[in-house]
């Protein structure tokens, strides 16, 4: 039990971390999380989420850390058929 507490409290202390240096334009609070960088696919001209958001070169930023970020919204436009992201955060050194 003391295991399963301690691995909560490290999950909850990652994310609240991690919006401390996520930028305004990307994330109103709540809109920013971490993913495993293995959800999304890259392309030419940017990256797909699920299959279902799109991140442009310009939406892309280097993560704080060693992990995938996405940020979204429901008021994002949409691209094509995905729907635009806002940010997009990834490792220096890739993934």
């Amino acid at each position: 039990m003391t295991k399963f507490i301690l691995a909560v409290l490290l999950l909850l202390t990652t994310a609240a971390s991690a919006h401390e240096w996520y930028p305004e334009s990307c994330c109103g609070g709540i809109d920013c999380h971490p993913t495993p960088c293995g959800r999304l696919k890259q392309y030419e001209n940017g990256f797909v989420y699920e299959d279902r958001w799109y991140f442009d070169q310009s939406q892309i930023h280097v993560s704080q850390d060693d992990s995938c970020h996405i940020c979204t919204s429901g008021n994002s436009s949409w691209a094509y058929d995905f729907r635009r992201g806002r940010c997009f955060f990834e490792p220096m050194v890739g993934y």
